[in-house]
């Protein structure tokens, strides 16, 4: 799923443009087929513009076509041209969660025990982070 998405979304780039986006996964686990929340926030010079959030619930996936076009036309609407995205699931998809004073998460659903105890540094710092050249979708002429 994630590598689908990727793939559509952009190519791997070393010159990052403004203005970006940031695509984080979120599931049950770190399993990428799991992914059933994906946040996209916009960046400009300095604060997020714009933030969008698809949320098929615990235990719902998505069909990677159909999201990727969904989240490409967000992504063209607001002019990306940079994407930057975790190289997978960063955490559960409960959102804000309590930590305990450990920073780590307290989610409360069993479904999302994978994450437990994992702190910022496990779930985020990890990663390697995919930087992305975005290209415009392209609009197909109809035949007249």
């Amino acid at each position: 799923m994630k590598d689908e998405l990727f793939r559509r979304l952009g190519k791997r780039t070393t010159r990052p443009r403004a203005p970006g986006a940031v695509i984080a996964l979120y599931g049950v686990d770190d399993d990428a087929r799991h992914v059933s929340k994906i946040v996209v926030s916009i960046h400009g010079d300095n604060d997020i513009e714009d933030m969008e959030t698809w949320d098929h619930g615990i235990g719902n996936t998505f069909d990677p076509d159909d999201i990727a076009t969904e989240i490409g036309e967000y992504l063209d609407r607001h002019g990306v041209r940079t994407i930057y995205a975790p190289d997978g699931v960063v955490g559960c998809p409960h959102g804000d969660v309590e930590m305990d004073d450990a920073g780590r998460k307290l989610c409360p659903d069993p479904a999302c025990a994978f994450w437990a105890g994992k702190t910022n540094d496990d779930r985020i710092m990890s990663k390697k982070i995919l930087v992305l050249a975005r290209w415009k979708t392209q609009k197909v002429k109809e035949a007249a």
